[in-house]
């Protein structure tokens, strides 16, 4: 089992960013931007310290807990409401768990298996035009990597 955790861990150490992803973060100084991952809370951390992106996050959260419990702790402690918040996903366990706490969602959807009525986004670069002149909106990120 941690044979298995140190593999992936590398693996996803070496995985590139989805597009647009690491240029997204580091140059959004101005939203504060979480992580909600099914990935276990310890090898996320470690992920995130071995790719040096952790600075740019509010909060990093990963399992055992599950994606709607991220929800309530980062409103909890960050003390924002459901409409301040935009949950950018790419499965339906994240849609699942942004609609569960009225949080909105924008899919990355390069499969397209996200219903038309979810806006959706092919990758970063094209988050932009979403969030372009935005007041008070805050977002949550989960899938950096491919």
């Amino acid at each position: 089992s941690d044979k298995f955790s140190e593999i992936v861990t590398k693996k996803v150490v070496k995985a590139p960013y989805v597009s647009g992803a690491l240029e997204f973060i580091s140059s959004n100084k101005n939203y504060k931007m979480f992580i909600s991952t099914a990935t276990p809370q310890n090898e996320i951390i470690t992920i995130l310290n071995l790719k040096k992106t952790i600075k740019y996050f509010d909060i990093v959260l990963g399992s055992p807990k599950s994606k709607s419990e991220h929800i309530k702790l980062i409103i909890n402690e960050s003390k924002l409401k459901n409409n301040e918040l935009v949950y950018i996903g790419d499965s339906f366990s994240d849609k699942e768990a942004a609609d569960n706490n009225n949080v909105y969602f924008i899919g990355i959807d390069s499969e397209n298996f996200f219903n038309s009525k979810t806006p959706t986004i092919k990758d970063f670069k094209s988050l932009e035009v979403f969030i372009d002149g935005i007041d008070n909106l805050w977002i949550f990120i989960l899938n950096l990597f491919h």
